[in-house]
C-alpha cells in the first residue's frame, strides 16, 4: 500500500495490487477520522502503523487494519516529522511554513505504553548558543542586541528536522537565504 495526500484532499491510500485508491477525509463527528485534510511526511513503524503530521491538525497515527486514525493533539505545529533511532523512539516535528520558531517532540515509547499524549510531548523555542558554552542559558529576545553573557532567541521557523546519530537535531530554516540550524 502507498500513502499520500492531496493539499486539502485528505489522506489517500493506493493499493497497487488491485489499482484502487481510498480517500479518507476529516469528519468532525468522528474522532477516529483523519484530523486534517493536508498530511505530510508518512512513516511506517515496525508494528505497521502509519504516522504523519498535518497542517494544524496534530500528529495522526493510521491503523491500516482498522482504517481508523488516532489524533495526538500538540501545542506545536507538526508540519514535518522525523523519527530518531533512540531508546524513546522520539518523533521530532517542525513548524513548517508560517509556524512559530519552535521544535517539538513526542516520546513515542511513552505514548505507546501509556497513551498519555500530554506527558509524552514537549517543545522548545529556537535559542542560539551565542555565548558558546554548550548550554541553554538566559537569553535575549530576537530583536534585542546580542549580550555576550546570554544566549539569543531566534525568530526563524524550521521547515524540516532531522535527528543525527550523535543525538543532535538539525533543521532547515525557511526563507531566503536559507540556513541550517543544529
Amino acid at each position: 500500500i502507498l500513502y499520500t495526500c492531496g493539499w486539502g484532499g485528505g489522506f489517500i491510500t493506493f493499493n497497487p495490487d488491485n489499482e484502487t485508491f481510498k480517500i479518507y477525509h476529516h469528519d468532525s463527528k468522528d474522532s477516529t477520522s483523519v484530523s486534517n485534510e493536508t498530511a505530510h511526511c508518512f512513516h511506517e513503524t515496525k508494528n505497521g502503523l502509519i504516522w504523519f503530521g498535518t497542517i494544524g491538525g496534530g500528529i495522526n497515527v493510521f491503523n491500516p487494519a482498522t482504517g481508523k486514525f488516532t489524533l495526538i493533539s500538540t501545542c506545536f505545529p507538526t508540519h514535518h516529522l522525523n523519527f530518531a533511532a533512540d531508546a524513546n523512539r522520539t518523533l521530532w516535528t517542525s513548524a513548517g511554513i508560517g509556524g512559530p520558531g519552535v521544535i517539538g517532540w513526542l516520546n513515542r515509547k511513552m505514548f505507546e505504553e501509556t497513551g498519555d499524549e500530554e506527558k509524552s510531548q514537549g517543545w522548545t523555542a529556537l535559542v542560539l548558543d551565542t555565548n558558546g558554552n554548550g548550554k541553554r542559558d538566559a537569553y535575549v529576545g530576537p530583536k534585542e542586541p546580542i549580550d555576550p553573557a546570554k544566549d539569543k532567541l531566534i525568530d526563524d521557523e524550521l521547515y524540516s528536522v532531522n535527528p543525527a546519530p550523535d543525538g543532535s537535531i538539525w533543521g532547515s530554516v525557511n526563507g531566503y537565504p536559507g540556513a541550517i540550524i543544529r
